[in-house]
């Protein structure tokens, strides 16, 4: 009986050996890479999630340095115009009529069932890191079925025909 060479051009196991190895290192790659794209994808969600303090205060203090938003010339000049004219929150007879309109307003609302009278739910129960982790694990499997298929469809196209010796 004559033994037949496999595809490394060996004959015996010591070729399946080191195509068994070769697959194994193969597909211990795509688990990394796999692993380590959702591990990145998850932490990149849970950044985006929520702003920093830090970044408050470095937005405040450009904001005061470029004499943007309640820093402008124009804002500080409009509050002192208002101080000396006793205009807006600085009125002692337009507070008595602020306070009236916003008690009809807020009487208006309790009878329409509008504005700060309705119920309205302010927390969402959607999970933005939640969301993120799911979907580096779902980019992982995707990743990882993407390399077995590879790894299946190289196997069996590496086959060559042989032809038979009967």
């Amino acid at each position: 009986m004559l033994r037949q060479m496999n595809r490394s051009g060996r004959f015996g196991a010591k070729g399946d050996t080191v195509n068994t190895t070769h697959k194994i290192k193969a597909a211990t790659a795509t688990l990394t890479v796999g692993f380590l794209l959702a591990i990145a994808l998850a932490a990149t969600a849970q950044a985006v999630n929520g702003t920093s303090q830090a970044v408050r205060a470095r937005a405040d203090a450009t904001n005061r340095f470029y004499q943007l938003g309640v820093y402008s010339p124009e804002e500080l000049r409009s509050q002192a115009m208002n101080r000396a004219y006793h205009l807006s929150a600085y009125s002692s007879t337009g507070t008595a009529a602020q306070k009236a309109v916003e008690r009809r307003s807020q009487a208006i609302n309790r009878f329409y069932h509008t504005g700060s009278s309705t119920a309205v739910s302010t927390s969402s129960p959607f999970d933005w890191s939640t969301a993120g982790v799911s979907a580096g694990g779902a980019l992982g499997l995707i990743v990882l079925a993407g390399g077995l298929t590879v790894l299946v469809r190289r196997r069996t196209t590496d086959h060559p025909s042989s032809p038979s010796t009967t």
